[in-house]
């Protein structure tokens, strides 16, 4: 079908992201990064098809909240969570403004979990 013959294209960019999002992450450039996610999340939603409503309004609503660099659907999509790159000192502000957005528009209360960064995996001798 049409459909299937997009979900290439969304591999393909797909990688070039996480590439890009790498190189962003090692430089401290949030910014490119939470760019990556939201090109990410309209890539899922337009060309491999794995987003819904629920998620691409709580995408959207996320944009022009202070704070906000970035945002994308997570896990397998079909419904489920958004992930947000949001600046540290805008955080219970940010969740605030997108829960009450989010209800208005949706009819649905969010909820919301807040995370940071970890180390992430590491290797050690033994």
């Amino acid at each position: 079908s049409h459909g299937q013959r997009k979900r290439p294209s969304h591999i393909i960019t797909e990688n070039d992201r996480v590439f890009q999002g790498v190189e962003a992450c090692k430089a401290g450039d949030m910014e490119t990064l939470g760019k990556c996610m939201s090109e990410s999340h309209v890539s899922s939603r337009d060309f491999f098809g794995n987003s819904c409503r629920e998620l691409d309004i709580m995408q959207k609503l996320a944009h022009g909240i202070e704070g906000h660099l970035g945002s994308r659907l997570m896990g397998g999509g079909f419904g489920g969570s958004t992930i947000n790159l949001v600046k540290d000192e805008h955080v219970e502000a940010f969740v605030a403004e997108l829960s009450k957005r989010y209800e208005a528009e949706a009819k649905i209360k969010p909820t919301v979990l807040i995370c940071s960064t970890g180390d992430g995996a590491f290797c050690e001798a033994l």
